[in-house]
């Protein structure tokens, strides 16, 4: 097959690159090649690849190597992608008063919690900042957090299942429709309310408990 006059010679470039520096960063004279390899490296894959460029199509190379371990990369992808910055965001964009217990709270379930995921979720106009979930990938959302007019509220998924459960029974919502518990929450005025042992309680007892929805 004839190389067209104007194809660039890739197997050539990448030749003279070694394998510690395939990266985007690394090819800013060769856009195409950033691209290509740049994409494999953002999403943790350890890849060798040598295209050649023959009238148009994109053609493998004799010596093309590609290294992916499939369990761990993935693994790693699944456990970061719900590890959302819009939970600080909305820690900080409450008031000051219920920001400093959810931060506490916050602070409470990544201790007990390595693993969790969290994020934000219905953010409407009434409610820009959305409402702080936490969940775990094998069991769904099991934590909630709010801030209301007067009160500061932490929800649990399965608080029926809680010993003791806690006390605000009025908790509507898709999480409800599960006949074997119910979703409860507790409201705290202010800080002198905190009860940190109970609420430590709660969360330990909360990840060994079903929760709602799927994270995806």
């Amino acid at each position: 097959m004839k190389r067209s006059a104007k194809s660039p010679d890739f197997a050539a470039i990448l030749r003279e690159q070694p394998a510690t520096t395939l990266h985007g960063n690394n090819h800013k004279n060769h856009p195409v090649v950033g691209h290509v390899v740049g994409f494999f490296f953002r999403f943790g894959l350890v890849v060798e690849v040598m295209r050649v460029l023959e009238c148009g199509e994109i053609v493998w190379s004799y010596k093309s190597y590609i290294y992916i371990n499939l369990f761990s990369s993935f693994t790693a992808i699944k456990k970061t992608k719900m590890k959302s910055e819009s939970v600080k965001t909305w820690i900080d964009g409450i008031k000051p008063e219920h920001g400093i217990m959810a931060q506490k709270v916050d602070g409470l379930i990544k201790e007990l919690i390595p693993d969790i995921q969290f994020t934000t979720k219905w953010h409407k106009p009434s409610q820009p900042l959305g409402v702080p979930f936490y969940g775990l990938t094998d069991k769904g959302w099991i934590i909630a957090m709010w801030s209301f007019k007067n009160e500061f509220a932490v929800g649990f998924i399965a608080g029926t299942l809680l010993d003791p459960e806690p006390p605000v029974t009025k908790m509507s919502g898709p999480w409800n429709r599960n006949s074997n518990y119910k979703a409860r929450r507790i409201d705290i005025k202010n800080e002198s309310e905190f009860d940190e042992k109970l609420i430590r309680s709660w969360i330990e007892q909360a990840k060994k408990l079903p929760g709602w929805s799927t994270i995806e």
